[in-house]
């Protein structure tokens, strides 16, 4: 496989076509996954509107970088920095020229396009430092978190659902890099997906689903991220009372939610508490049936249920797809009062990965 060199570039330098397209293929870096994959394609028809959004983002800006024939550059020559520590000075720096990130060397092929940009390791950081705050705040210190929590969720919206002439399209080419974005990210994605699916096109439902997404794992920030993984792989393997305390989180959530951000919806709140319940009642919190619940929920659930599968085996070292995850749980051999899912929602999810041949 050849090596592939990235090298960053400016909004106001990336070449452009008439109608607001790019000419070249543009990559962002994911520093967890230490991989550049394809945020917009040559041509693609949503490039204005995307790089519209990037341009407005200013509190977390996003990098983007153009493939390139050269390697990057060799480290600059240190000699001078040197000097200065030891003549007690500070290094100085050009106040119009932020740091740029380093410039890896990938090998093999950049992956699709991805679904929109992702939380960086600094605001998934940030987002737990919020979530860990959240309970002990008072007025008005809370209204502060408020609107930090409300722009981080804003900014998951537009990066998942922006305004594209064919979201679902967009989003279906997004699911192949799913693996490479944060939980957030990646849980909003496929909720959004599956509620278009499910006939739930309303930029209200949408805005719904990110805030709960955001909001529904309040209450596990207590447990270390070694806990969690051992959830979603070998919860046989946690002690009964860790395991018991991981699922009464979702009612923590709605709790400090209810009583610390009074502007969230009652959809919302809801869909914090329901996330993991199951239309044969064996889910949690409170075990209730989800066909008792409002819809909306039930779409929730199934994204929720459907990203630990695929966490499940990605944990495992085991390989799966989507489709194959919704088909399984169509479950055709059992009972449809013991189904873990409404036979109608995953019908109608499913059918968004398996649109009907053109006549």
């Amino acid at each position: 496989m050849p090596e592939r060199y990235f090298k960053q570039v400016a909004l106001d330098e990336i070449p452009l076509n008439r109608d607001g397209s790019a000419r070249l293929d543009l990559f962002v870096h994911l520093p967890t996954a230490n991989n550049y994959v394809m945020y917009i394609a040559n041509g693609d028809d949503s490039a204005p509107a995307r790089l519209e959004n990037l341009r407005k983002q200013t509190r977390v800006p996003v990098a983007l970088y153009i493939l390139s024939a050269e390697p990057p550059p060799p480290p600059a020559p240190v000699a001078a920095a040197e000097e200065a520590e030891e003549a007690g000075e500070a290094p100085q720096a050009s106040p119009s020229e932020p740091s740029s990130p380093e410039i890896k060397v990938i090998p093999g092929d950049v992956p699709a396009p991805l679904a929109g940009e992702f939380l960086d390791g600094a605001s998934r950081e940030k987002l737990t430092y919020l979530y860990r705050e959240l309970g002990s705040l008072q007025e008005p210190d809370a209204g502060v978190m408020i609107k930090k929590i409300e722009s981080m969720a804003d900014e998951i919206l537009n990066a998942a659902a922006p305004e594209v002439k064919d979201l679902r399209e967009y989003m279906l080419k997004g699911m192949n890099n799913l693996a490479a974005s944060d939980d957030t990210s990646a849980i909003t994605s496929l909720a959004i997906l599956f509620a278009l699916g499910n006939g739930f096109d309303s930029k209200t439902s949408h805005k719904d689903l990110a805030y709960a997404v955001l909001l529904m794992d309040l209450g596990l920030t207590d447990f270390s991220q070694e806990q969690i993984e051992m959830f979603y792989a070998t919860p046989e393997k946690l002690p009964r009372e860790v395991l018991r305390e991981i699922k009464f989180h979702p009612s923590k959530s709605h709790l400090l939610a209810q009583e610390k951000l009074k502007g969230v919806s009652e959809v919302t709140l809801q869909l914090i508490l329901n996330h993991h319940e199951l239309f044969n009642g064996k889910g949690y919190p409170r075990g209730v049936r989800s066909d008792s619940l409002f819809p909306l929920v039930r779409v929730l659930a199934l994204a929720v249920d459907v990203f630990e599968i695929l966490r499940r085996h990605r944990l495992l070292g085991t390989a799966t797809t989507i489709p194959e995850i919704l088909t399984g749980l169509l479950e055709e051999s059992v009972e449809a009062h013991l189904r873990r899912h409404s036979r109608k929602a995953v019908t109608m999810t499913l059918a968004m990965f398996n649109p009907p041949a053109a006549n």
